[in-house]
Order: structure tokens, then sequence, then C-alpha cells
């Protein structure tokens, strides 16, 4: 049975005003760099944020020593973001990469030190920093007793209220570069050492702990060497906390994925949601990338694979990824700019409505240039997201000193009929808004109820009656 949409003269009527408007979609809201930044610091290298805090690893800065690298914190007072204070540990040393990874939940900060030479060589190390009375200061340093000179720990980093899970994808545990991820609890008042965590089918170079990340008594880790879909095609896992006890309930493979997708190098969590990166998948074009998103029901699985609507060769959509209540960010820092030259990069911002995930909006740099590499790192949270340039050529520092931007998500939507965001109101957008309705697509739903209706065409054309301010 076909169903005709019989249009209210109302809105045929309509197609003829005009006002001023501008589409509410996340925004570049400020570009940040250090206060005391310096050639090739890689200011951006790795980003985090909870509410009106972000976290940017300057992954070559040389404040402790030569290649030590600092942290920098961001805090948003409401109107604007400022630099607030700066980190380096006590004690870290050269190349020691403090600030390759970042994680931070409301007044706990982890910072991975890859670098360090406790244990070994290259062995690894995490520092643990705490907000006391305003000011962030050290309180741990984690090291696992079984690390090893070359072990790569804490290349990457999360925490999500009492755990910690940290990386260490070049472990040895059942072959050469197997991997393993290991668990922190916070227990009496300390950072405890949990577990490590291997997954039931790990193999030799699947670099099982590429990315970690946690959320609840959920940890997801990624395997992009893992070689069920053609050789390093990749794959993520998840365990969860029962008790006292971590278990392997899930792997996560992409439905069509396939030989050196590199599946699982970038992945985040948020409660029953994750979403996975594939930098180097082939479908649109050679190494354009990919992201999926799995969902948990009665199983985890693929509910939405993403992809750049203007893909080309090389974007690496999908190089770094996060999820967080409905939202998700991506990035693809192989992005060419206006001219041409190639990893200017860029992002691009999604929202779930009504079950399914859209595009809000395609975000690139103000002052974007070639080799910028933004879209490097991205973080996604409340109302803000972060979006790292570590090859940012800053003006006043120099060439790869590096920058982050900060979008803000959750504007208001001045002018909700806008469909073509083209910041005026007309037929085009009538004609938008009942291709939309027509394909069933959430956009349409001006009611947000999650039906399409007639109430969603009343909302519509109340709104374009309205104008814009």
């Amino acid at each position: 049975m076909n169903t005709r949409l019989y249009l209210p003269a109302a809105l045929i009527a309509l197609a003829g005003s005009n006002a001023l408007a501008q589409p509410c979609s996340p925004n570049q809201v400020s570009m940040m760099v250090a206060d005391d930044g310096d050639v090739g610091d890689g200011y951006g290298w790795a980003v985090a944020i909870d509410s009106t805090t972000a976290v940017v690893g300057s992954l070559h800065d040389s404040a402790g020593a030569s290649d030590s690298g600092s942290v920098y914190i961001l805090t948003f007072d409401g109107s604007s973001w400022d630099e607030t204070q700066k980190l380096t540990a006590i004690g870290v040393g050269t190349s020691d990469g403090f600030g390759d990874s970042v994680a931070i939940h409301n007044n706990t900060i982890v910072i991975g030190t890859p670098g360090d030479d406790d244990a070994g060589s290259g062995a690894g190390a995490a520092y643990v920093f705490t907000n006391i009375k305003g000011t962030w200061t050290q309180t741990a340093k984690l090291v696992p007793s079984m690390l090893t000179a070359g072990d790569n720990f804490a290349s990457a980093v999360d925490i999500d209220n009492n755990i910690i899970v940290l990386s260490a994808s070049l472990t040895d545990s059942v072959g050469s570069n197997s991997g393993a991820a290991y668990v922190y609890r916070f227990t009496k008042g300390a950072w405890i050492f949990d577990t490590q965590l291997v997954s039931d089918d790990i193999a030799e170079f699947d670099h099982f702990g590429i990315d970690v990340a946690v959320s609840g008594n959920r940890v997801i880790v990624g395997a992009d060497g893992d070689d069920d879909n053609g050789s390093t095609s990749g794959s993520a896992y998840i365990f969860e906390l029962d008790g006292s006890t971590w278990s392997q309930t899930a792997k996560l493979t992409a439905n069509d994925g396939a030989i050196d997708d590199q599946f699982g190098e970038r992945i985040d969590i948020s409660g029953s949601s994750a979403i996975i990166g594939a930098r180097y998948d082939d479908d649109s074009a050679n190494r354009s990338g990919s992201a999926y998103i799995f969902e948990l029901g009665a199983t985890w699985t693929q509910h939405t694979k993403l992809n750049a609507f203007d893909p080309t060769s090389s974007k690496f959509f999908g190089q770094d990824v996060s999820i967080h209540n409905g939202r998700a960010i991506v990035g693809a820092w192989g992005e060419r700019d206006t001219s041409g030259f190639f990893n200017a990069g860029a992002a691009y911002a999604y929202s779930r409505s009504a079950g399914a995930w859209a595009l809000d909006n395609k975000l690139i740099a103000g002052d974007q240039e070639g080799g910028d590499f933004y879209g490097y790192s991205v973080a996604v949270s409340d109302d803000f997201a972060i979006v790292g340039a570590d090859g940012n050529d800053d003006f006043w520092w120099g060439p790869d000193a590096g920058a982050v931007y900060l979008i803000e998500l959750n504007c208001v939507a001045q002018c909700p009929a806008d469909l073509t965001g083209d910041g005026a109101l007309d037929f085009f957008d009538i004609s938008a808004f009942l291709t939309l309705f027509g394909a069933g697509d959430p956009i349409a739903d001006f009611t947000e109820d999650g039906a399409l209706d007639f109430f969603d065409i009343s909302a519509f054309l109340t709104a374009f009656s309205a104008g814009c301010p």
C-alpha cells in the first residue's frame, strides 16, 4: 500500500518567505596553543576532555629533559577556554614521552609515558595526577611488576571512576608483540594493580592493547594486528568485571573486514556503544578509512559503519575516534587543504537520534594548512569536543609547535528550519524537509518523539513561520 503525503497549502505558501538563518551544528569556539610552546613540541599529540576540563599532551616538549614531554590543562570558565596549569612528572627523563597518551575523569588524570625506563629501556610507565584544592598534583606512578624492556606500556590509557586501563601492545605475552592490557583499581585510597588482560585467542603480532578504553565495569581493547579477516585486518575485545573477576565477553570484527584495515587501532566505549576506527579501510578510496559503531543488545552487533561523505585516498578517516553519551567524533588527519596539500586534516562530528547515527558537521581548522594533522587526536564530552593538530605551524612558536581546537556541541538552534544551511529560509528548505521526511530521516523529526507524522510537519511550519533571529 502506498502512502502519499499531501502537502498543506500553508507549507506551499511559505515558499516565498525569506529570513536570515544560521544552522546549529558543532562549531569551533577556540584555538589554543601552549603559553610556552616551541618548535617541534607536538602540542595536541594526545587530547582528552571531561566536562569543562581538557588535557593536552605535548609529546616533544623538553620541559623536564630533551623530548621528555609535558601536559597542559585547559579550563572553561563559562565564557572562554584558558590554560590553567602545565604538568611535568617527577623524575621524567629524555625521550620518555610523557603525554603520549592522556585521559581524565572527574578529579583524576592519567598520563602515559611509554618511553620510561624504570622497568627496562622503553618499558613504559603511567602517572596519576589528582586535583587537590584546585591544583593538579602527582599522586601515583604505575609500573606493573611484569613489565620488561620494550613493552611500550601506557601508550594508550583511559579512566572511568575507580578503574584505569593501560596498554602494552608490544608485550610478548604469548609471542613477539602479542600484547596485553593492564587494569588498576582505586582501593582504600590507592591505585592497586588488579589484573593483566589478554584475549582468548591472542597470537604473535596481534598488538593486543594498541588502544584501550573503559566505561563503567566494561573495558574494550583493540588488536589491530589480529588476522581473522586477513593479515592485520584487526579486531577488538570486550571485557567485563563481575565482582572481582574480569572476563572476556565479546570479540568484535568488522562485517566487511579485509587485509590491512587495522580495525581496532583506535577505539572508545560509552555505556553500551563502542566506536572502532579502521583508518586503512579502502571502501571509498585507497586508505580513505572508516569507523564502526557497535551497540549492545542481546549481544554486541555492528550497528553503523561511518565513512566520510567526501572520501579521498589517504584521508585516514578513523585515525582517532571518541564516543560519549550519543555523540561521536572521528578524526581524518589526511584531509588536504584548499590548495591540495596533504595532511591538513579534518574531523567529523556525529550524534545519535531516534536510533540512527547522523553527521552533524565536518570540522576543519580556521587556519587550515597542509601538514597540520588536524584530527590526529580527538575527544568528546557532554558539551565540548577537542581536536588536536600536533603539526600546526603556530604563528608564535614555529613549525610543528602544535595546536588544539575546542568545539562547542550543544549550541542552541537559532533557525532549525534552515535545513539547507545557506542562511535563508526559502523553497529549498521546504524541499529538503519533504525529502528527509519521505526518506524517514530522523532530521525531519521536529517533535523529537522518534516518529515522523503530521505533528512534525506542523512543527516545521511553525519554525519556518517564526523566521530566524
